[in-house]
């Protein structure tokens, strides 16, 4: 019996669109990214330099995308590559802030739109996601790579949320993603 209950339980899908939010600036998310990018399926970059001179219009924009794309899976990220990354570092712990900020923004507006799928890249996006929606204690069910599984808040047993850091997962993990989370799990192959 003790065996059986820590078992990890398969949390089945929700009929919802998905939004993945992706922070981190890691090699591995960032070929996740440009798989999920030729899929065809919507996806937007956070403009930091924007974000960091208007970040009132830089939000308006991304949620402006949010709403344009309303019922579709959609990324939104602010991944660069380690040059691109130098060139904001002035004052890197302000960029990361105003990331973390536009990325809790994101999600509780997501929520309100009724998002229930959510897959989030980055340790650090992932802790912003998680304080701004006010989920704490999580069922656990099946992994989607090792190490990460998809989850549902007790108090929202209607969410599913997945949380990475930024190195773990395949390629095609946000696609993973889609199908262990969603409704019908045709559409993603």
């Amino acid at each position: 019996m003790l065996a059986d209950s820590r078992k990890s339980m398969v949390l089945s899908g929700v009929p919802t669109a998905a939004l993945v939010l992706a922070g981190s600036c890691s090699v591995t998310t960032r070929k996740q990214i440009e798989c999920w990018q030729q899929s065809g399926r919507p996806r937007i970059h956070i403009d930091v330099l924007n974000l960091l001179h208007n970040e009132p219009r830089e939000k308006e924009r991304l949620l402006g995308f949010m709403w344009d794309h309303t019922g579709e899976d959609l990324l939104i990220d602010s991944s660069e590559d380690i040059e691109s990354v130098r060139t904001y570092q002035t004052d890197a712990y302000d960029v990361s802030e105003r990331i973390e900020r536009v990325m809790r923004t994101l999600a509780v507006q997501g929520h309100k739109m009724g998002i229930r799928r959510m897959i989030v890249a980055g340790g650090e996006t992932s802790g912003a996601v998680t304080s701004a929606l006010g989920y704490s204690i999580y069922r656990i069910g099946q992994c989607i790579a090792p190490g990460v599984p998809v989850m549902s808040p007790l108090e929202a047993p209607d969410v599913r949320l997945v949380l990475k850091s930024g190195n773990f997962g395949q390629d095609d993990f946000f696609l993973r993603a889609l199908r262990e989370t969603g409704w019908n799990t045709d559409d993603t192959e």
